[in-house]
């Protein structure tokens, strides 16, 4: 069914509707007191609810904000590391890691009060630190200046906080 068929399907359903309703009152108002009739009136009178119920979702719906989807890496996008960082992740978040490798974990790093899109992966081959990790930050010009070398940040991992990196270095540009 298309959406021009099922609005002309709403159309005349709401019709009908008023059309008891109008029914209704005119039962109500002509019918003597306490027959059938004035009864009969009074429950077509509920008829025009659904109208007005269908017209209320209506215009809540077209009064709604559009949410999008915020903004996030591409899969295109090559990994670039903007920091290196030792991570002191939970146990969900190290399985995650390892799921996701060779490819990066997208996370988001708390700043205070204040959230980052970013993704992580492990620094190649380095045996002597396992919890090294390489960081590329979505939006770099709002965050690098706040996470100075012995800078910390909490990790978000879904819903939930799941570990915390300590900043090493800057990546040379």
């Amino acid at each position: 069914m298309t959406p021009s068929e099922l609005s002309t399907r709403r159309k005349r359903a709401i019709a009908v509707f008023v059309g008891l309703a109008v029914v209704g009152v005119l039962l109500n108002t002509f019918a003597p007191e306490r027959s059938s009739a004035k009864s009969l009136g009074q429950a077509f009178m509920i008829a025009w609810l659904p109208g007005v119920a269908w017209f209320v979702v209506w215009f809540a719906k077209k009064r709604a904000p559009v949410l999008t989807q915020p903004p996030g890496f591409s899969s295109e996008t090559a990994l670039s590391a903007h920091l290196t960082a030792i991570a002191n992740l939970g146990a969900d978040a190290e399985a995650a890691l390892r799921e996701a490798h060779p490819k990066a974990l997208n996370v988001v790093l708390l700043l205070g009060t204040e959230g980052f899109t970013a993704r992580i992966w492990p620094v190649d081959g380095d045996r002597a630190t396992p919890n090294t990790v390489r960081v590329q930050i979505l939006r770099p010009e709002l965050v690098l200046s706040r996470l100075p070398p012995g800078a910390s940040a909490r990790v978000l991992l879904g819903s939930s906080v799941s570990g915390e990196l300590r900043i090493l270095a800057l990546a040379e540009a």
